[in-house]
């Protein structure tokens, strides 16, 4: 494992994009078979954002903090040229992609969606019922959180971040509540917008804002404890899908997204504090880790290939998960590790040390005032 590196991350990361795809998977082998069973499968694709949203909020926070207990700040001009270089050329890669099946009639995708993932505001604009870029509802949402909870972190501090954090994840169904009635037109996007689905990378804050802080020690302990993590993953993946087949959206706006939250947050405590336990082992096995790293480019990619709408055979939804594999591949060799590449080499540009004269003056600006002067004689 490499240094620095937070134990089991790659593996919970591969685990998120692992339960998208095997949802998505079974959405397009249900709509052209009547396979019995899938309901199960299908509910993987909701618990996998939701594992990926307390990871994320748990990882960014954490990260954000260790900088400033280590330079006394947070350089938000640096974090969100990383993250820049992180997403952009990969996302759009893909939408550009898109875009020429588009043009070529083989995807019907109106111009409004391009525009609306362009700038992450699928969350708030799209339409659920859309497919081809209905995905990036998450990356919106993801987004918009690398916006705002930065530049929250450095003006509240730790303390004051940390109760916001805990009011916002507790405020939650009345957010939802409010844009139901304060907002009717915004109803058919309930299920996506970054505020109605606060809950789990505010979670994910908490727990990193509270591991920094000393505070919630009992609370953190106890739900990082083995039976614990186990009852919380058998919510998850049977307990919480069937609750929602059981009581629909009344589950997830009042209870659902908190309490799958929570359970998605005490395995990740168990996950990083337990590595070299059996399923940790798993997590942090070199398949694991390689999974997680293309899971972004495996996230893009698996939507055009798992498309309930194209009426595929089970055969080919599994080589359509080949497929999402091996341009996870691609997207991972050919476009982000040449776009970290490129980031890596601007920075050491901007880090360099200025060469100055023998009366140690910057010798470029001397050049330039030089330059100046002579066109002025001229």
């Amino acid at each position: 494992m490499q240094q620095g590196r937070i134990p089991s991350l790659d593996g919970l990361r591969a685990l998120s994009a692992g339960l998208v795809v095997s949802g998505h998977a079974a959405e397009a082998i249900g709509a052209v078979a009547a396979v019995r069973g899938l309901y199960l499968v299908r509910a993987a694709g909701s618990m996998g954002v939701t594992v990926f949203f307390v990871v994320s909020g748990f990882l960014i926070t954490g990260l954000l903090e260790r900088e400033r207990d280590r330079t006394g700040t947070i350089r938000l001009g640096a974090f969100w040229f990383r993250r820049a270089f992180r997403i952009l050329p990969a996302c759009w890669a893909f939408l550009a992609a898109m875009a020429v099946l588009a043009a070529a009639g083989t995807a019907h995708i109106p111009l409004p969606y391009f525009s609306r993932a362009f700038f992450f505001l699928t969350d708030y604009l799209g339409l659920p019922d859309h497919w081809w870029l209905g995905h990036l509802w998450s990356l919106s949402a993801e987004e918009q959180f690398y916006l705002l909870w930065p530049p929250a972190l450095l003006l509240l501090g730790r303390r004051r971040a940390l109760r916001v954090a805990l009011a916002l994840f507790l405020a939650a169904p009345l957010l939802r509540l409010g844009t139901w009635w304060l907002a009717p037109g915004l109803r058919p996007s309930m299920a996506f917008m970054l505020h109605t689905r606060i809950d789990a990378v505010m979670l994910g804050c908490v727990f990193a804002l509270a591991r920094a802080e000393g505070k919630g020690r009992a609370v953190l302990g106890a739900l990082s404890r083995g039976p614990v993590a186990a009852a919380a993953a058998a919510f998850l993946f049977l307990g919480a899908p069937l609750l929602f087949r059981a009581f629909a959206w009344d589950y997830r706006f009042w209870l659902g997204y908190q309490a799958e939250a929570v359970a998605a947050g005490a395995v990740l405590l168990w996950a990083t504090g337990h590595p070299a336990a059996l399923a940790g082992r798993v997590l942090n096995s070199a398949p694991a880790v390689h999974l997680g790293r293309i899971s972004f480019g495996l996230y893009l990619w698996q939507q055009p290939f798992l498309n309930r709408e194209l009426g595929w055979s089970p055969g080919m939804v599994l080589a359509g998960v080949g497929a999402a594999l091996l341009m996870a591949e691609v997207s991972r060799r050919f476009v982000e590790e040449p776009a970290q590449a490129l980031r890596r080499w601007l920075e050491r540009v901007r880090t360099l040390p200025v060469p100055r004269d023998h009366h140690g003056v910057d010798a470029a600006a001397n050049g330039e005032v030089a330059h100046h002067l002579h066109e002025a004689r001229l």
